[in-house]
């Protein structure tokens, strides 16, 4: 009995020594509970970027709210282009997107470090490039190697081999210089890696890689609210 009142005798003290605690410490938030700047932003970038073995070329852009200059939270999207054409080659292309959070460093600054991360799913097919004299006369052809295909209207037929659905997570690091008071460049790098592809040929590493990238962010990024 000695023993459970000295243990019910400690835990009542460490209780009230937390809620005394608790209370006289507010609890720090990344934004700390004061919005003071809204700002709203879109940006259009270009990049090259690996997939399925090789760089290719890519663009895409966002559109963002901004709170306090420093965090901003909206969507963004991408496709990769594969300009391969030689007969018989594999080309892969995709398209992704999805939620798109991004933290700066000193944005007021001229020059500045930011550090976007998406989150989302996209598509990617790959096919083998097919010559004249295959797929004459449109879809329901055959390529070279016997698989169904179509021919896109102008001159470029192709064998489909390969689709496939894929989640993503990218995350990477942007070099900012503020151009004018509503417009920046920036320069910066990602990593894009994918996970729960089905397919056994695009595979989660296949789709996955880097990329390099420049882009322009347009819009207002400091607007003050006003209070009463």
């Amino acid at each position: 009995m000695k023993i459970i009142s000295k243990i019910l005798i400690i835990l009542t003290v460490a209780t009230s020594s937390f809620a005394q605690d608790s209370t006289s410490k507010e609890i720090k938030t990344l934004l700390s509970g004061k919005i003071t700047q809204l700002g709203l932003l879109v940006s259009a970038e270009g990049q090259m970027t690996s997939l399925n073995g090789g760089f290719k070329p890519s663009s895409g852009g966002s559109v963002m709210m901004l709170f306090n200059q420093k965090v901003g939270i909206g969507v963004a999207a991408y496709g990769i282009g594969d300009p391969n054409k030689v007969a018989g080659e594999i080309r892969t292309q995709a398209a992704y997107g999805g939620l798109q959070l991004e933290y700066t460093m000193n944005p007021s600054k001229v020059f500045h470090v930011s550090f976007p991360l998406l989150i989302g799913a996209g598509m990617a097919s790959s096919d083998t490039v097919g010559t004249s004299n295959y797929l004459k006369g449109g879809r329901g052809g055959k390529d070279f190697r016997g698989g169904k295909g179509f021919n896109d209207g102008f001159g470029r037929n192709y064998g489909f081999r390969n689709e496939t659905s894929f989640g993503i997570i990218q995350p990477g690091v942007k070099f900012e210089v503020n151009l004018f008071k509503f417009a920046k460049l920036y320069a910066g790098a990602n990593y894009r890696i994918a996970m729960k592809s089905s397919s056994t040929t695009l595979t989660n590493s296949k789709l996955s890689g880097l990329g390099v990238q420049a882009g322009i962010k347009l819009g207002f990024f400091n607007y003050h609210i006003k209070r009463s």
